[in-house]
């Protein structure tokens, strides 16, 4: 048989719905006295207020609250990314994705490399 070896350096499956998020991809929930609620990524802290990124496709988009407004500070249990992303790929597309986060975004990793004539 000729298969190709597989890859040395699999990557980690997705993550499924429910499963434990890296605090880096969580968005904090902060719960104000007033009652409303501001939730986004803490882009700046410092003793008195917080810097907000409200919206994850535009990091221009910040709120500032001040601490003493807010009355609880939760992460969220959802991550960001839309479910069923993935779904909404062709097929190249997803191998693109692959082979750039196995090359860690090296044009000259061979996983660029176009083979030619069925190599």
């Amino acid at each position: 048989m000729n298969d190709p070896a597989p890859p040395h350096h699999p990557l980690p499956p997705a993550p499924r719905s429910g499963s434990v998020l890296s605090e880096q991809y969580m968005m904090t929930m902060f719960t104000m006295k007033d009652g409303s609620i501001v939730a986004g990524r803490i882009s700046q802290e410092n003793d008195d207020t917080l810097v907000v990124m409200t919206n994850p496709f535009d990091p221009a988009a910040t709120k500032t609250i001040s601490k003493p407004d807010i009355k609880s500070r939760d992460l969220s249990k959802v991550s960001l990314m839309p479910p069923g992303l993935l779904n909404t790929l062709k097929q190249d597309e997803i191998l693109d994705l692959l082979a750039y986060l196995e090359s860690m975004g090296d044009a000259q990793h061979p996983d660029f490399i176009k083979q030619a004539d069925g190599e």
